[in-house]
């Protein structure tokens, strides 16, 4: 029947509305996040990326390249948190603080990754996404040893 149509497809075009303001909401979380990063208020920028990775889970987001932006700057936010000493007690116990620095400078820093089909190695800038097969110049392996460190203790959590 008619009403039913109309019925069902205003539900679908108000949960599409909604979907779209919760990827809004997502969007502007993750901005501030990176901002407050950037001006080493590492304290509300995890405030705010924890608002979007909410937003983006009730928006039923699975992009993973949005997922590695949130990881990236996750990482970067712990980093400057232990540098400054201010993760509970020996949260990176072994990774110095000028390292730990160099981890969340906000420009960026390379990765050394593996490619999955090919496994052959490539490098990638945790800001600007650029990818290369050639090792860059700006690579510090223990930089990138560290940003990893920090990344994967902040996942075991």
């Amino acid at each position: 029947d008619a009403s039913t149509e109309v019925g069902r497809a205003s539900a679908l075009i108000a949960a599409a509305e909604a979907r779209v303001t919760l990827f809004s909401v997502a969007e502007d979380a993750f901005s501030l996040a990176a901002e407050r990063c950037d001006s080493q208020d590492f304290e509300e920028a995890r405030g705010h990326l924890e608002q979007a990775r909410r937003a983006y889970e009730r928006a039923g987001n699975s992009d993973m390249d949005i997922q590695d932006e949130i990881e990236a700057l996750e990482a970067r936010i712990e980093a400057g948190l232990a540098a400054r000493g201010e993760q509970g007690g020996d949260a990176l116990g072994g990774i110095s603080a000028e390292l730990l620095g160099k981890a969340a400078n906000p420009d960026g820093v390379w990765r050394k990754a593996q490619d999955p089909t090919s496994d052959d190695v490539y490098y990638y800038h945790t800001v600007s996404k650029l990818t290369q097969w050639d090792r860059p110049d700006g690579y510090a392996t223990d930089v990138d040893e560290a940003f990893g460190e920090v990344k994967a203790r902040h996942q075991q959590r």
